[in-house]
């Protein structure tokens, strides 16, 4: 599947959550619970110059009100990311590239 492009902006300090659909080259919603869904993102340049990374998996299992985040896709392709205000208010950065892989 072609790659592409999409820019959003998380609030530092505020919830943050968004959703996908993925489908696959004629449209349709490919079936994703037995998936791993991954997002990593970095950002552009890290405060200290140091490289931050963050990398959130459907496979770790996490309950947003336990770890302040959550990865979850189903069997109708949707793909749901939730990160608490919690994570969001340590976001030192003003942009970030992001990857998201199945």
């Amino acid at each position: 599947m072609a790659a592409v492009v999409y820019n959003f902006p998380i609030e530092q300090g505020s919830d943050f959550e968004i959703s996908f659909i993925y489908n696959d080259e004629n449209g349709s919603p490919v079936d994703l619970s037995n998936k791993c869904v991954i997002l990593q993102f970095s950002p552009t340049q890290a405060a200290d110059g140091a490289c931050a990374k963050y990398v959130l998996s459907s496979q770790a299992n996490a309950i947003y009100n336990a770890n302040g985040w959550s990865l979850t896709a189903n069997n109708a392709g949707l793909i749901n990311i939730k990160i608490s205000a919690e994570l969001t208010k340590e976001f030192n950065f003003a942009t970030a590239i992001y990857d998201l892989d199945i």
